[in-house]
């Protein structure tokens, strides 16, 4: 098992004395579900939309096994991945649907609202749920790639979706809203994550990240988290990035010394703009944490340039005017109490 659960983490009597479901990834198409009242276990399918989807693993052995010879023992093509239950006992996972390219609502030239922003041509992982009460999946088509989910304690229980691979998007579904509709094209969301590095307190139009460093403009970079989770105090998005702590021990902070006072949060409403959270260098894992998409104003920012000097115990974060528009399109909110998208 790479994954489990057994309750909604913001409203945990929720399946009280129910199954546990487990998500096996790569393995397998199946939920694997314990009934600890019951001391039985089973499996389910977590469905596909297209039976032409690839398989996630290569079903070809590179070399006979010397238990299993030839034998191709994991056939999975949904790989399903992270599992979580909402407020209905309803039981979501990140899993294929399709095979990868994306319908023409996610991508250039769409009209739908994220992708005028960012299009997406691809996704390697959707999502589905599978509801305990009819005993049925349904797949939920989603432009952005999927990794681990976490719901938001909003009105529209948003639910979050990280995506380490995905292209440097964060991507959110309204659930209640694909409840009423079951449209998911105007029932989901996405950004870009682009950092305010020129510190005017919005989104502008950015450098890519394969591009130097315009100060005219703010940055995109590849930094789709690899987990996520929601303040409920002000519904900021926290999240860690892999790969990005290392680079910045190399040159703004001494690899031996602890970090003595962490650099400043963004907590900024409906802005689309990504701060890096440099974790101490002597943290066991590789990973930076990132604050995205917080609602309150006003805020505190973190340039590139500034997060050695906070590192070292000095605040030199600047204090930002609350605007919301994005410069690349309509406006576009983050999702959170009191906003649309």
């Amino acid at each position: 098992m790479h994954d489990a659960a057994s309750t909604d983490k913001r409203h945990p009597t929720v399946n009280a004395n129910g199954p546990i479901f487990g998500a096996p990834e790569l393995s397998s198409d199946k939920l694997a579900v314990l009934d600890p009242v019951k001391n039985t276990a089973y499996e389910i399918t977590v469905p596909l939309t297209d039976p032409n989807t690839p398989f996630a693993t290569p079903q070809k052995n590179l070399a006979p096994s010397p238990y299993f010879g030839d034998n191709i023992l994991w056939t999975s093509k949904t790989s399903p991945h992270s599992v979580m239950m909402d407020s209905q006992a309803r039981v979501w996972v990140t899993s294929v649907g399709r095979p990868a390219d994306n319908p023409a609502f996610c991508k250039e030239g769409s009209q739908n609202s994220s992708a005028k922003l960012y299009p997406l041509a691809r996704s390697s992982r959707q999502v589905s749920f599978y509801d305990q009460k009819t005993k049925k999946f349904t797949v939920v088509d989603l432009c952005f790639s999927t990794l681990h989910l976490q719901f938001a304690a909003d009105s529209d229980d948003t639910l979050w979706a990280s995506s380490p691979g995905g292209l440097g998007a964060v991507g959110w579904l309204k659930t209640k809203q694909f409840d009423k509709t079951h449209d998911a094209a105007t029932s989901q969301g996405w950004s870009a994550t682009v950092l305010d590095t020129n510190g005017n307190g919005k989104r502008d139009d950015y450098a890519e990240p394969d591009a130097p460093v315009d100060p005219a403009k703010d940055k995109r970079i590849n930094g789709g988290m690899y987990s996520l989770m929601e303040n409920p105090a002000d519904h900021s998005i926290w999240g860690t990035a892999l790969g990005f702590r290392a680079a910045w021990c190399g040159s703004t902070l001494a690899p031996t010394r602890p970090q003595r006072r962490p650099p400043n949060i963004m907590r900024r409403r409906g802005t689309h703009r990504t701060t890096p959270y440099a974790a101490p260098c002597r943290a066991a894992s590789i990973s930076t944490a990132m604050a995205w998409c917080g609602p309150t104003s006003p805020a505190t920012a973190v340039s590139p340039a500034s997060i050695g000097a906070n590192a070292r115990g000095r605040s030199t974060g600047r204090k930002l005017r609350g605007n919301n528009a994005l410069k690349a399109g309509p406006s576009t909110r983050c999702p959170g109490r009191n906003s649309k998208a």
